[in-house]
C-alpha cells in the first residue's frame, strides 16, 4: 500500500513538469470568474452608471481564460484522465494509510491497557 503511494507521486511530478494540467475544477473556476465580470459589466451598463473601461479588458481577459483551460482539457484528454486518475489513486492509497495508521495505534493502545491490566 506504501508503495504503492511512492510509485505515484513520481508520476504526478513527471506530468506536473510537463505543464500543468487542467482539471474540471480549473474549468469551473475559470467560468465562475468569466461569469463575474460579465455580471459586473452588465449590471454597470444596466444601471446607467458609467462602466470602467478596464471592466472590458477584465472580462475579456476571464472569457479568454476560461476558453484557454476548455480547450486544453479537449487537446489533452490523455494527461488530463491519467492525472485525474492518479490524483484519484493516490487519494485512496493514502486514506487507507491513515486508516491502517489509526488501526495501528488503536491495537497499541489495546495492548499498553491490557499490559497494564
Amino acid at each position: 500500500m506504501k508503495d504503492e503511494g511512492c510509485a505515484i507521486e513520481p508520476r504526478i511530478r513527471a506530468s506536473r513538469l510537463a505543464g500543468d494540467v487542467p482539471t474540471e475544477k480549473d474549468l469551473a473556476s475559470s467560468r465562475a470568474c468569466s461569469y463575474d465580470a460579465r455580471r459586473s459589466l452588465r449590471s454597470a451598463w444596466r444601471g446607467g452608471g458609467a462602466c470602467d473601461p478596464g471592466g472590458f479588458g477584465d472580462c475579456d481577459r476571464s472569457m479568454g481564460e476560461a476558453d484557454e483551460v476548455g480547450a486544453r482539457l479537449r487537446r489533452e484528454p490523455d494527461r488530463v484522465a491519467e492525472q485525474a486518475t492518479l490524483m484519484g489513486r493516490k487519494s485512496r492509497v493514502d486514506d487507507l494509510l491513515r486508516r491502517a495508521q489509526d488501526t495501528a495505534e488503536s491495537i497499541r493502545a489495546r495492548k499498553i491497557a491490557l499490559q497494564q491490566a
